[in-house]
Formats: C-alpha cells, sequence, structure tokens
C-alpha cells in the first residue's frame, strides 16, 4: 500500500508482504487455513492505505491492517474459493458502503463500516470471470 511493498500469497497459508528495494520480509500475515490464492490492495475502498485484502482456498477473504499485519475482519460467506484460478478478488464501493468480494460462482456484499456479511448470491451464469460495478443512469 506505500509504494514500497510487495504482497504475495502462498500454499501455505500465508502472506508476506515484502520491501520491494530489499526484498526482505516485512510482515508474515497468518490466519487463512488454506492456500492464499489472491492478494490486492484497493486503495478507492480503503483510502487509508494500510489495508490489503487476500483470498483463499478456504472461502475466506481476510482484510489486513498492512502496518501491523493484525487481521481487521474474515469475510465468509462465499461458496468456493476467493480468488485465484481465473476467478476475482475485487472490493467496491458501491451506494457509499458496500464493499464486495466475488469468485466465480458467488458474490458476497459486506457493509464497507461494520464489515458484516449484507447479502450473497449466484449469478446464473458460472462462465464469468471478471466483475465491475455499473452506475445507475
Amino acid at each position: 500500500p506505500d509504494g514500497k511493498s510487495v504482497i504475495t500469497g502462498a500454499k501455505d497459508n500465508t502472506a508476506i508482504i515484502w520491501d520491494a528495494g530489499t526484498g526482505t520480509q516485512r510482515l508474515v500475515l497468518t490466519g487463512h487455513t488454506d492456500w492464499v490464492l489472491s492478494v490486492a490492495v484497493f486503495p478507492a475502498v480503503f483510502p487509508d492505505g494500510n489495508s490489503v485484502i487476500t483470498g483463499s482456498v478456504d472461502n475466506t477473504g481476510i482484510i489486513w491492517d498492512a502496518s501491523d499485519g493484525i487481521p481487521r475482519v474474515t469475510l465468509t460467506g462465499h461458496t468456493q474459493y476467493v480468488g485465484g484460478y481465473a476467478r476475482s478478488l475485487a472490493a467496491f464501493e458501491i451506494d457509499g458502503r458496500a464493499l464486495l468480494a466475488c469468485t466465480s460462482s458467488s458474490l458476497a456484499f459486506f457493509d464497507k463500516i461494520s464489515l458484516l456479511l449484507l447479502s450473497s448470491f449466484k449469478p446464473s451464469s458460472q462462465n464469468w470471470h471478471t466483475i465491475y460495478p455499473t452506475r445507475s443512469p
């Protein structure tokens, strides 16, 4: 998030924040119970600059504080892997309050402030691989 770091996800259930200049580990993020398939930073949704999201085979996404490696919240409610393997991991501000994380089979909407699950659904087509919010005309 600081422009000087790189984040990776791994089969050992961790994500690591690295110093991009030196290649040294800054933080190891532990909390998933299976492979970490996706990592992302969403400054438009989390303007504090200290939040990263990881997605895992354990069907969860975790929002982390990138300054200390402490999980802020675990996003549950997905029915399949979150991110990776041609699946998307995404977060958007919708109506000023919702966060969205997705897989290729389900979408889950979380309140941006409380991070509680608002709703989830399975689109009828299983053949989609990307998502982007649209605005009403």
